[in-house]
């Protein structure tokens, strides 16, 4: 595609994990991901609140991440500048886990779908019960 025509959309997808115009990293464990703290603010009231001028957050540059592994926080970022969110079920429990505790309505819904679409019998306990700790609609 020429660089020339990007939407708005294809140039938040191209910029996602820039080194070259990001002004923040996340370190989760022991791996980078470069973003842009306007995306974050614009598109998360989570980021919103963080970035506030009197959280010590606003200053640093780099932000560490321990409660998240790094392929959901990764597909969290990217679902920020992307809208659109690609793992398999087992790693969408921990988006799901990450959009309640971000209060990611539309996050939720989109991990409950990729949840009931990728459901089979080896892993439907598994997927069941996360539904239920996380109070999915599983109907």
């Amino acid at each position: 595609e020429h660089e020339d025509f990007l939407t708005v959309a294809e140039s938040l997808k191209k910029e996602f994990d820039s080194p070259e115009t990001a002004d923040l990293k996340f370190r989760i464990d022991g791996k980078y991901i470069h973003v842009h703290k306007a995306v974050l603010k614009i598109r998360c009231e989570h980021f919103r609140s963080m970035f506030q001028s009197y959280w010590n957050e606003d200053m640093k540059e780099v932000i560490e991440i321990d409660q998240f592994s790094y392929p959901v926080y990764r597909a969290f970022l990217q679902y920020l500048y992307t809208d659109t969110v690609d793992l398999p079920p087992e790693d969408a429990i921990g988006l799901l886990d990450l959009a309640t505790s971000y209060c990611e309505n539309r996050l939720r819904k989109l991990c409950q779908h990729i949840i009931k679409r990728g459901i089979t019998v080896e892993n439907a306990f598994s997927l069941f019960s996360a539904a239920v700790r996380y109070d999915a609609e599983v109907t």
